[in-house]
């Protein structure tokens, strides 16, 4: 990402047109050894069960439905590794 596209991001999670933000802990005994791509795929298992609970059985052709949200994982030495979402 450029400077210039992280400034557009910056200011457009900084408009505050967010309805909801969380903080998702991701629980795991062994958390140095957990991997961004592992959480990558926990956060996508949570999309999908957000949006099939929201949404019902055909949850997956009602795209234009889904919840929209900006998700940010962070996983730094020694600290406990966390995504925080922003939902639209």
């Amino acid at each position: 990402m450029n400077r210039n596209e992280r400034r557009q991001l910056r200011a457009f999670v900084n408009e505050g047109t967010f309805n909801i933000a969380l903080t998702l802990d991701f629980d795991h005994a062994y958390f140095h050894s957990i991997t961004i791509d592992s959480m990558r795929k926990t956060l996508k298992q949570w999309d999908a069960a957000i949006n099939r609970k929201l949404l019902g059985r055909e949850w997956g052709s009602r795209q234009e439905e889904h919840i929209e949200y900006f998700a940010f994982i962070e996983k730094c030495r020694n600290v406990r590794p966390f995504g925080t979402l922003r939902v639209v």
